[in-house]
């Protein structure tokens, strides 16, 4: 897989895993449906900037539990403040979590049904520590993906968590 694919992946699994974080917990956020769905992401700011890109991927009911739920755990362990908030058709999750050796504050917006169309920005910072302890400069990035839905079922060969890229390269994104 090339560099680009693998940010790609990167950055659809941090997009899914922080909608269905506490997807378990009041208030719910919205989950996709399953199926197909065609998925455009931009990173267009910071470390690893690049255009648009497409991809397919397959997702299940269980995939979407699955993700919610190691999700919800991670953050509740790693995060100092986690707050869903949600208003005239738009769902926002700010976060402050510490990671070994890194930081990240970040303020998720999400909108759409997740039956038929989705989208989402997220607005973050990342402060990372050097080998000897001190803190590096923080890098600031803005990730934005839509989703439409495609199809009831996944084309052949494509298993739930997974997607094919534009180019025909195939990765785990669960």
């Amino acid at each position: 897989m090339n560099l680009m694919n693998f940010a790609l992946a990167a950055a659809t699994a941090a997009l899914f895993a922080m909608p269905s974080a506490v997807a378990a917990e009041d208030p719910k956020l919205p989950l996709r449906r399953a199926g197909q769905w065609e998925i455009k992401t931009v990173m267009d700011q910071g470390a690893g900037a690049m255009p648009e890109h497409s991809m397919q991927m397959c997702i299940d009911a269980r995939m979407e539990q699955s993700t919610a739920e190691a999700s919800r755990i991670e953050h509740k362990a790693n995060c100092a403040n986690y707050s869903i908030t949600a208003a005239a058709g738009t769902t926002v999750v700010e976060a402050d979590c510490k990671f070994p050796k890194q930081s990240v504050q970040s303020r998720t917006e999400m909108s759409g049904d997740f039956q038929t169309e989705f989208s989402i920005k997220i607005e973050s910072t990342t402060t990372n520590e050097s080998s000897t302890g001190q803190s590096l400069p923080a890098v600031k990035r803005l990730i934005t993906q839509k989703g439409r839905f495609a199809s009831e079922t996944c084309q052949e060969g494509l298993q739930p968590g997974e997607a094919i890229a534009a180019d025909g390269t195939k990765m785990l994104v669960q």
